[in-house]
């Protein structure tokens, strides 16, 4: 049950990360404010603190502040990547990574032990999701100025989903969400330090810039969706099988970008040689493989 509520969930984000490049491109859209907006809605949940039964335990809110603030912090720095690479190769390095440090984490923290078949299906995902990330450039192979940034993001987003996974232990699917959900949004006031975010709100509103915040609420909507639904799936099985479970997120990201790329060059520019598409074409075959393994 769990592997297809996460999988519909990673669906939806490959539809995210296409709008991430879109509105990412913008020179008007810097990735702290694009944070901002992504993260600041949530915090109107301290509203519903006294229809629910919040826990008294310490470490759960511990763990729900971490998992709340780290969540922010990684979305900006997933963003910056993008900003500065290709979506189609830094979104995949995020998706190799998170899984990479949630075995670790999960294993130390939840004391998640995993079978052999998913151990294999697990590499598999993994070993996509990384094919996905690397790529053949004019000056010899390997990874672009957003690398640093999209491995960074991978280990804050798993620090930020085992502490998630560890509320869920000791709560109800609702109490956890809303509590980390609050956290996220007060992460989002941390943003308003950066000249960028504060500039948005004293510059004159245009037409151009109430579009721009349109296509941003929309794609926030549809990621509120998807990330609710990869995190009611961590609540109900192991986080490092569900983390691994964005391979095909990306999978999914590649073959969108490869379509778009015909049609919005000037957004999605990105060239496939034969070599590159045999390469892509290979690490979707290891992630759907991956997948029905888990199936």
């Amino acid at each position: 049950m769990y592997i297809l509520i996460a999988t519909i969930g990673f669906s939806a984000l490959a539809v995210v990360s296409i709008l991430d490049k879109f509105i990412l491109t913008k020179k008007t859209t810097d990735p702290a404010l694009y944070a901002f907006y992504s993260t600041i809605f949530a915090l109107p949940l301290c509203l519903v603190f006294p229809f629910i039964a919040l826990p008294y335990g310490f470490e759960v809110w511990i763990f729900s502040i971490v998992a709340g603030l780290f969540y922010g912090v990684a979305l900006w720095t997933m963003y910056k990547g993008i900003e500065k690479g290709e979506v189609s190769h830094v979104g995949p390095l995020v998706g190799a990574a998170v899984p990479l440090f949630s075995i670790f984490l999960g294993g130390f923290f939840l004391k998640e032990v995993l079978s052999p078949y998913q151990i294999i299906a697990i590499a598999f995902l993994i070993f996509g999701s990384f094919i996905l990330a690397f790529e053949k450039r004019k000056k010899g192979q390997g990874l672009r100025a957003g690398t640093a940034f999209g491995f960074l993001a991978g280990l804050i987003f798993a620090v930020s989903l085992v502490s998630l996974k560890f509320v869920f232990t000791q709560t109800d699917f609702l109490t956890g969400i809303i509590l980390v959900w609050f956290f996220t949004g007060v992460s989002g006031l941390f943003f308003l330090f950066f000249p960028a975010v504060r500039k948005n709100f004293i510059k004159k509103t245009s037409t151009e810039s109430t579009k721009r915040l349109a296509t941003i609420i929309m794609n926030i909507t549809l990621g509120a969706i998807g990330v609710i639904l990869v995190q009611w799936a961590i609540s109900l099985g192991p986080v490092t099988i569900v983390n691994s479970l964005g391979g095909v997120r990306y999978g999914l990201l590649v073959l969108f970008v490869a379509i778009l790329s015909r049609f919005f060059p000037k957004i999605f520019k990105e060239e496939y040689t034969k070599l590159e598409f045999a390469q892509e074409a290979m690490a979707i075959l290891l992630i759907a493989g991956g997948l029905m393994i888990l199936l």
